[in-house]
């Protein structure tokens, strides 16, 4: 399973697609990533997709995947951090370095 430490944090994300452009999906309450299998496998030949999971503090035991990102600056550093090439992906209004 690939993860990307932030912060402290342990983020649990999959990457599928080819191309320069890089999209990021974020899940709703209640929803995990496979929720975007459908636009995964329309877009994977014009852009790379990463798909992140985070799960509230109130997941089941055992299956927590990633830990509990506490603010909103740590979320948006892991979707910088998820953008290792510094493609210029405009997430939530954060673009990266």
């Amino acid at each position: 399973m690939p993860y990307a430490a932030v912060n402290g944090q342990k983020l649990y994300y999959e990457d599928t697609g080819e191309g320069a452009s890089v999209l990021v999906f974020s899940h709703g309450l209640l929803m995990d990533h496979t929720m975007f299998a459908p636009q995964a496998e329309a877009l994977k030949h014009r852009y790379c997709s990463i798909f992140f999971r985070v799960l509230c503090s109130g997941s089941l035991r055992g299956h927590e995947i990633s830990t509990i990102t506490r603010t909103y600056r740590r979320q948006s550093e892991g979707f910088v951090a998820l953008d290792p090439e510094s493609r210029g992906c405009a997430v939530s209004g954060i673009r990266s370095a």
